[in-house]
């Protein structure tokens, strides 16, 4: 983030491209990899247009996009891609210098192992046109602010991610039209964006003229240019925008929920709004996005555009809000106040098109993307709410990440989606919305895998600091297990385009990420929707405690209505479980531990159970 000459600048700002915390096949393959893991238990009527299958041509999928877009489907692009080859979009749309760029990305398209993939998947339908075409829950999350600012279906739950009907998408405006593919399917198209493939768009970022004009969203290089607007202006993505943005659909997610308990067709509306949902949530896993703020720039450059009052933005402002966020007038910065709304339905049209343009803000974008960049790029070490410490990585690196680095990201996919499920079991069984959608919920416990504490970073800008909506987090899904005494006073700086510096290095950790242990006495909580027996299923809670010498420790189970099930564990072991203790429902384990963080699963002998349960720990020598 030095200065540079303004030349530098210039040429830096005019090939600007989209700044998101993964690609569009990394979005994909990780909320499908998150809904593989979903359990829609047999009670529960899905309609026609919701489904939960095997795909046996997913990878075979991803290729095809690549192919499309560069021609080949290999990693190597050096030794694979020809120029030559004709019925490609980026042989057709194609400049070293003014014209196009996207071919730069579509090289890069990461194409997973066999193994790598998910086996099965939650298919959705969605409209460009009169017809409905089934996207994965991944490719609408990989869509969904990208491509596609906001979520619109009609009463009848058709969800339409165009802004009117199309059914072809055309190639027409090709600058090598001889090399150009012929028309096909618009909703193939977007599918192919959705698992990788960036659509042509200028080598200036579009910051001179646009490929297309404004309602021609049938030829291919309208998607781009879609990109570059919604990325210009999409503060929701990034620090506790993004966070009050995904809390704010999830909830708009239940609203429906709710009404698809009397007719399964809204299933269909509940899933597009939590697709939104998750793309919020999956980019909070990249560095770039947990630091920088881009509300101030966003707020500015609407603002000065005279877009605020415009359908569109009013919209993304009430998702914002049933999210507990709250934007200051006067600069556009968003605060998390915790506090959680009503949950009320969401208004909207069909057409949400904003010529949202970087104007004066120009200078202020292009420090956020250098902020945004160069962390994404950097990583870090980080812990969430769960206690877990893993790196995290953004930009084409997913790849490079560990098995166990990936799967908070999948987990906590896994449990916003399950949870909208689990919703459903706990509204029939009598609990009310109100509850579930309350500050302390069980069903926001997809924020617990967040990283909320950054460990270490590879510059030293954050070391031993909590990220800007830490404390909201943790006042919102009622974490128990961790201190907050340091969360105000170290957290990450508030950085945006206005700074354009450095962050000032920590010479040493500001704090540390404390664990809070319940004292030996009584612990008073619920299930909703529980996990059954089940020392993993989400709905089961996990509660730590830890042991500073040798004990006997015994830790009873009660509950007056469900048949109550125990686990305890160590380093994600299970070292004991019970059931039925003394001829009862409820359970006991008594045994003599070594000094350690042990952690109890109160479950259930039955999933899906909703009861208040007693857990009690007693310590002795």
């Amino acid at each position: 983030m030095n200065k540079v000459s303004l030349l530098t600048l210039l040429l830096s700002v005019c090939h600007i491209h989209i700044a998101g915390a993964f690609n569009s096949e990394e979005h994909k393959l990780i909320a499908d990899l998150g809904g593989e893991k979903v359990v829609i238990h047999q009670n529960i009527k899905l309609p026609p247009s919701v489904t939960k299958e095997k795909d046996e041509h997913y990878l075979a999928f991803l290729k095809e996009a690549k192919r499309f877009a560069v021609g080949f489907d290999t990693n190597d692009s050096g030794k694979d891609y020809d120029k030559n080859r004709k019925g490609v979009q980026d042989n057709a749309f194609w400049s070293t210098v003014l014209k196009y760029r996207q071919i730069e990305a579509n090289q890069r398209i990461w194409i997973p192992k066999p193994s790598e993939v998910p086996a099965s998947v939650i298919k959705v339908d969605a409209y460009t046109g009169v017809k409905p075409t089934p996207f994965s829950l991944g490719e609408l999350v990989a869509l969904y602010g990208d491509f596609r600012r906001t979520t619109y279906c009609d009463t009848s739950a058709t969800c339409y991610l165009t802004n009117h009907d199309i059914e072809q998408m055309k190639f027409e405006r090709a600058n090598y039209p001889d090399f150009a593919p012929k028309p096909i399917p618009a909703a193939t198209y977007l599918r192919y964006i959705a698992s990788g493939m960036e659509p042509p768009h200028g080598g200036l970022g579009n910051a001179v003229v646009n490929s297309e004009k404004d309602d021609e969203i049938d030829q291919a290089g309208w998607w781009g240019d879609e990109m570059l607007r919604l990325a210009n202006s999409n503060d929701w993505h990034f620090s506790r925008v993004g966070i009050a943005f995904y809390i704010g659909m999830h909830r708009a997610a239940l609203f429906y929920v709710k009404k698809a308990m009397k007719d399964p067709k809204y299933w269909a509306t509940a899933l597009h709004y939590e697709a939104n949902a998750l793309h919020a949530l999956t980019d909070f896993f990249a560095l770039g996005h947990v630091i920088t703020n881009r509300d101030e720039t966003t707020f500015g450059m609407l603002k000065d555009g005279k877009l605020l009052n415009k359908p569109p933005v009013i919209w993304q402002e009430q998702v914002i809000q049933l999210g507990s966020g709250q934007r200051d007038p006067s600069n556009g910065r968003v605060l998390l106040t915790g506090f959680l709304p009503p949950i009320t339905q969401l208004k909207n049209q069909r057409s949400d098109f904003l010529p949202a343009y970087r104007s004066l803000y120009t200078w202020r974008s292009y420090s956020e993307k250098d902020y945004h960049d160069v962390f994404n790029e950097a990583g870090a070490m980080v812990t969430n709410l769960n206690g877990r410490q893993f790196k995290v990585l953004g930009d084409s690196f997913l790849y490079q990440l560990s098995a166990e680095d990936k799967q908070p990201i999948i987990d906590a996919v896994a449990a916003s989606v399950q949870s909208l499920f689990d919703a459903s079991i706990a509204l029939k069984n009598g609990i009310t919305m109100k509850r579930i959608g309350a500050v302390g919920s069980s069903f926001f416990r997809a924020l617990q895998y967040l990283p909320v504490f950054i460990e270490q970073d590879r510059e030293k800008n954050f070391v031993g600091r909590y990220a800007l909506s830490a404390h909201a987090i943790i006042n919102i899904v009622g974490n128990r297990i961790f201190q907050q005494s340091n969360v105000i006073s170290c957290v990450v700086p508030y950085l945006s385009g206005a700074d354009w510096v450095s962050p000032t290095k920590d010479t040493k950790a500001c704090t540390q990420m404390k664990r809070y242990f319940p004292p030996m006495d009584t612990y008073k909580s619920n299930w909703l929707a529980s996990g059954g027996k089940s020392s993993t299923a989400i709905g089961n809670h996990p509660i730590q405690f830890e042991v500073t010498t040798p004990s006997k420790v015994t830790i009873d189970l009660k509950s007056s209505t469900v048949d109550a099930y125990l686990y305890l564990l160590k380093d994600n072991k299970v070292l004991a479980s019970n059931d039925n203790h003394g001829k009862t429902k409820n359970a006991q384990i008594s045994m003599t531990l070594k000094p350690g963080v042990y952690t109890i699963i109160p479950a259930t002998a039955y999933p899906k159970k909703s009861g208040d349960f007693e857990l009690k720990l007693r310590q002795g020598k």
